[in-house]
């Protein structure tokens, strides 16, 4: 994932969202009433296995039409911003096929312009793209319902120590022992305990490597 991946998704977002002209470069060539998405700080942090930090702070500038007199509108805008992002509870920003968590979202007004600031704090893959991989939950699935599926190779899966990009603990399967649904499947990108991308070949190897 790189640094426009993430400015394309929020100023296309903002553009479908508001039907107004959205600016990442000259701020004096808007029309206003407009956006500009104003970066304020983007940091890469590289670990061993391919794995990198992605830290992005990001501040929406809304310019209303009028210099003057324009409170209700800024306020009224960063309102319909922050709605723009809800999902559940949430506020998300979808960049390619993740599902991005806004942090420390706040608004505020400064001589007239509408400020909405928030950070993104994500882990992913560099060199190599999680697409490629080979991660479905339908692989999964047919594995365990082939009558020729050894039970070492369910006892692996169940036992395989997966991790979100928070680093937290997600197990393949719930409490009753059933696979977790694929709608949550797809809503994680998963990692070993090593950091390296969760795909169904490396599970596989693990097993080649365990029979010898």
């Amino acid at each position: 994932m790189e640094f426009m991946d993430f400015i394309k998704a929020l100023s296309k977002k903002i553009y479908d969202f508001t039907d107004k002209e959205v600016g990442i470069d000259n701020i004096n060539v808007l029309t206003k009433p407009c956006y500009y998405i104003q970066v304020i700080d983007y940091k890469n942090e590289f670990f061993a296995n391919y794995k990198k930090r992605i830290f992005i702070s990001v501040d929406i500038m809304y310019i209303p039409e009028n210099d003057e007199n324009n409170t209700m509108e800024v306020y009224k805008a960063l309102d319909e911003l922050d709605n723009m992002f809800e999902i559940k509870g949430n506020k998300i920003l979808k960049v390619k096929d993740r599902c991005l968590t806004l942090k420390n979202e706040h608004t505020k007004m400064i001589d007239g312009l509408g400020h909405y600031i928030f950070d993104l704090d994500l882990f992913d893959v560099y060199g190599t793209d999680l697409r490629t991989f080979d991660n479905s939950i339908e692989t999964i699935k047919e594995v365990l319902n082939n009558p020729d599926t050894e039970e070492m190779e369910y006892e692996i899966l169940k036992k395989l120590q997966l991790f979100d990009e928070k680093g937290e603990k997600v197990p393949l399967f719930d409490e009753n022992d059933n696979l977790i649904s694929e709608e949550v499947f797809k809503k994680l990108s998963l990692f070993d305990k090593n950091g390296v991308p969760f795909n169904y070949k490396i599970m596989r190897n693990l097993k080649m490597k365990l029979k010898k």
